[in-house]
């Protein structure tokens, strides 16, 4: 369901997504030695997500915590970013009401519990970074939205593309907003999906 400003309400069937199991990750274990980054959501067990984790040792783990789910500490020091927006950044942290104001504390929590890097997404309002080397805010882009379909998708999938194409983790954020902001001047969850070349003639539009 969509609302007024082109939020999103999801009723979740989960279907595949909890017959995911080791006996699968074990079978693509060869195209994960191959990988250099994995990158994942929580929309599958947490015995499947905790399994891969500790499979992915020395890879670089993006790990999208949506939906929220409980994910011990041990099991989250794996992780080398986590992207989580206000709520799931809320549950995870403990930090009550997380938003723009405070999404520096939540990280700050989020680190000392053994996590490298934290991005918060913020809506409209862009994304809070925290890592080693950068600490701030990106700003989002402003464009006129219908429908926030996979916008969190779209936003991890790209996090991913730029961070393996050796952009430096400021960089991966904006081209990850970038894709995110276009994603939902569309309908749908996959139709909206931008291309590489949509990205691309959008940053360059923007900054022009």
């Amino acid at each position: 369901m969509i609302g007024g400003n082109g939020d999103n309400y999801l009723s979740v069937a989960p279907g595949a997504n909890y017959e995911l199991r080791r006996d699968h990750i074990d079978r693509i274990g060869a195209i994960m030695e191959e990988s250099d980054i994995i990158l994942l959501q929580y929309e599958i067990m947490t015995d499947t997500l905790e399994y891969i984790l500790e499979k992915a040792t020395g890879k670089t783990v993006i790990l999208n915590l949506a939906p929220a789910k409980p994910l011990d500490d041990h099991h989250l020091k794996m992780v080398s970013i986590l992207v989580v927006n206000e709520t799931e950044a809320q549950f995870i942290s403990g930090i009550t009401n997380v938003d723009y104001d405070n999404a520096a504390v939540a990280a700050g929590v989020l680190h000392d519990k053994g996590v490298e890097t934290v991005i918060i997404t913020l809506g409209i309002k862009g994304s809070y970074i925290s890592s080693e080397k950068f600490k701030g805010y990106m700003e989002a882009f402003l464009v006129d939205a219908i429908d926030a379909t996979a916008a969190g998708d779209v936003y991890c999938g790209n996090l991913a593309v730029g961070l393996g194409n050796e952009l430096n983790l400021k960089d991966a954020v904006r081209y990850s907003s970038a894709a995110s902001a276009l994603c939902v001047t569309k309908l749908g969850a996959q139709p909206s999906a931008p291309t590489k070349n949509e990205i691309d003639d959008f940053l360059i539009k923007y900054f022009s």
